[in-house]
């Protein structure tokens, strides 16, 4: 799937606290320098963050969030990029 492979599952990074405010996620990682660890999800990155709440792949993941793998990719990469997401 455009380079993110069908079979993989994805869990949260670990060592990162968080918090929902309304529509948001509000994550600070708890390594390196604190002011370049900390992110504001919104939209798709923060629902996808939300629902795993345990590790899910391509498929579970899109069904939890009742959607197809094209309104969500994006948040993927995104999550991934920045270090708050990982295969499980």
């Amino acid at each position: 799937m455009n380079g993110v492979p069908d079979a993989a599952v994805y869990q949260r990074a670990t060592r990162v606290v968080w918090r929902l405010v309304g529509a948001s996620v509000l994550t600070q990682t708890l390594d390196g320098d604190p002011h370049d660890a900390a992110s504001e999800l919104t939209g798709w990155a923060a629902r996808v963050w939300v629902a795993l709440d345990e590790p899910a792949g391509v498929d579970e993941l899109c069904e939890r969030l009742g959607c197809g793998w094209a309104e969500i990719e994006g948040a993927v990469r995104q999550l991934a990029t920045i270090g708050l997401l990982r295969e499980a």
